[in-house]
């Protein structure tokens, strides 16, 4: 620490500390010129509207995506009643497990999900 100190008062003696802040100066203009004018993933997300729309919706999103996590960390729904409540969680393992067991069931569930897929197409 004390060697520090002593470097910035002798630089500070010769004069070279104004030409060290001088030079810090004029890279960080040269550096913040070269961030505005850049083609890079960040000057593009501040500077281009289309990068602004993206950072928006990105925002958005994530605010959206934060409002669904803490419904479910309260037990609001049927995702946050299944993490809070071991008891729906147990119900629904063995209501599975029967449907593995249970033929009709099994094939209530295969065509189910045969069905979404040819939604989706």
């Amino acid at each position: 620490m004390i060697e520090s100190l002593s470097r910035i008062v002798k630089k500070l003696e010769d004069g070279r500390f104004a030409e060290s802040l001088n030079n810090l100066s004029a890279s960080l203009d040269k550096g913040f010129k070269a961030f505005q004018t850049g083609d890079g993933l960040l000057p593009a997300l501040l500077y281009d509207p289309k990068g602004k729309q993206l950072l928006e919706k990105l925002l958005k999103t994530t605010e959206t995506m934060n409002e669904i996590t803490e419904k479910i960390a309260n037990g609001e729904g049927t995702l946050g009643a299944l993490v809070s409540d071991p008891t729906l969680y147990d119900n629904f393992k063995r209501l599975l497990g029967g449907a593995e067991r249970s033929f009709v069931l099994r094939t209530l569930i295969r065509k189910s999900i045969e069905k979404g897929k040819k939604e989706e197409e």
